[in-house]
């Protein structure tokens, strides 16, 4: 049984322009099942106001105690968490203006992939 012709070049060679999805401008590029809404931090932040355990609330969110526990930490702690603020937090770290490394040139990726 015959294959074919063997190509001159690697598979991958050919889906090099392909490679990765550039988002879209102003597209919020996080799953958002993965991420937290402001509706739930607001649950958070009132089960802390009357002070609910961190289990109680996670229970109630359909979440793991411990997400819950580093959404708490993170922004503050039990008596400084604040849902708008978190939330506010959170969006500026996720829009902040940074590269696509994808839509750099291959050259550029390499080099930088080495040196960090």
């Amino acid at each position: 049984m015959d294959s074919g012709p063997v190509p001159s070049r690697p598979f991958s060679a050919y889906f090099d322009h392909m490679i990765g999805i550039r988002p879209e401008e102003g597209r919020k590029p996080v799953p958002w099942m993965l991420m937290l809404t402001l509706c739930e931090r607001e649950n958070i932040s009132r089960g802390l106001a009357a002070d609910r355990s961190l289990r109680d609330i996670a229970r109630e969110l359909g979440h793991a105690p411990s997400t819950i526990g580093r959404e708490v930490f993170r922004h503050g702690s039990r008596r400084k968490y604040r849902a708008i603020h978190a939330d506010d937090l959170v969006w500026d770290h996720i829009v902040r203006p940074k590269p696509c490394v994808l839509a750099q040139p291959k050259a550029d990726r390499h080099s930088r992939s080495q040196t960090g």
